[in-house]
This record gives structure tokens, sequence and C-alpha cells, in this order.
């Protein structure tokens, strides 16, 4: 079973105001790192004006920041983070337009070692650690 779920988020520079969903990025230059998800999610919206890969996400804010691009598409949690080292510089708009689940890895056929995974997963959501734990690392849902 996936044991988090995330997706692609746009960010843009504080104070823009003409782009709040996908679909505003219609005529716009998008930054995203070369290879990832980001890259496919922006590479499905109709209109965008150019899209520019980057090879590391850091790049692709640099790129941001210096008004290369107008916006990032990247994946929310790495957003995050960029936002907690640079306070008031850049903005996630809107919430994630694509789904995207973290799993765990088990060797082909070890359905043992899944279920006792899954089992595992599924006793921390029940009793509220998974909860805990998120809220620690991510902030609130």
């Amino acid at each position: 079973d996936p044991y988090f779920a995330t997706g692609q988020v746009i960010l843009v520079r504080k104070g823009t105001t003409d782009i709040k969903q996908p679909s505003d990025l219609k005529g716009k230059v998008v930054a995203v790192q070369i290879g990832t998800t980001g890259q496919f999610a922006a590479e499905k919206i109709k209109g965008v004006k150019r899209i520019d890969t980057y090879n590391t996400t850091p790049e692709a804010f640099l790129a941001l920041k210096m008004k290369k691009a107008d916006a990032v598409v990247a994946d929310e949690l790495v957003v995050l983070e960029e936002q907690k080292a640079n306070p008031g510089l850049l903005e996630i708009v809107g919430k994630p337009f694509t789904v995207e689940y973290y799993g765990i890895a088990v060797k082909k056929g070890n359905s043992a070692l899944l279920r006792q995974i899954n089992r595992a997963l599924a006793q921390i959501k029940a009793d509220g650690t998974y909860d805990a734990i998120y809220d620690k690392w991510f902030g609130t849902k």
C-alpha cells in the first residue's frame, strides 16, 4: 500500500497574481527538473510557451528567482522545503494538480514482507502515530 500521497505544485515569485492554476501557465515559461514527474506534468499543460529543463530542481528554483521563468512545476515536498529555506521570496499557488503515491519497495515475490509492512502501516495510521510523524515533519495536514 502507498504510505504517502503528494503531487506536483506550481511555484511562483511572491506577488505573482496572474498564475493560480495550471491553465494560467498558458503563454508562460515553466522551469522543471529534467526527467521528473514535474517535467511530465508540465508537458501536459496546454499552451505553455516553453518548458526549460534543468539538471536539478534547485537550478529550476534559481531560474524562477532570476526571472528566467514564470513558474516552477515540482514535487510538493521539495517546493515546501524551498519555501522554508527562502521565506517571503516564492509561493505555491493552488493545490497539487497531480496525485503521486510513495511506497516501500520489496523484492518481487516477497509477499510475507509486504504484508508485514502493510500491517504495520495500517496500525500506525489507526493509532495516530502516522499523523504525529506527518505533523512533525511536514506540518498539520
